[in-house]
């Protein structure tokens, strides 16, 4: 094998790894929007091993909407006391 049939092996290999990256984000949309859709539409009726989650999404949601939640001014994450960078977007917290 040549030298540069080697770099161009070598080249091949590793330009799956931006399409893999770009499958993995949409594979975890996907996640957010079926859980978000379940947690819309599946409200009154939840799965009994997914209530913890919808409890916890529904206190952060009165929290945020009460003003008693720092959030990400960017994004709008919720932030814990004396964060100085969002962990989501990377927004500086001033």
């Amino acid at each position: 094998m040549l030298a540069n049939e080697k770099t161009l092996s070598v080249n091949q290999r590793s330009k799956p790894a931006p399409q893999r990256e770009t499958l993995q984000n949409a594979l975890q949309q996907a996640y957010e929007d079926l859980g978000r859709a379940y947690y819309t539409y599946r409200f009154e009726e939840p799965v009994p091993e997914l209530i913890e989650y919808f409890n916890r999404i529904t206190t952060l949601k009165n929290q945020i909407a009460a003003g008693t939640v720092p959030t990400c001014p960017a994004c709008g994450n919720p932030l814990s006391q004396g964060t100085r960078f969002c962990g989501v977007c990377g927004a500086k917290i001033s």
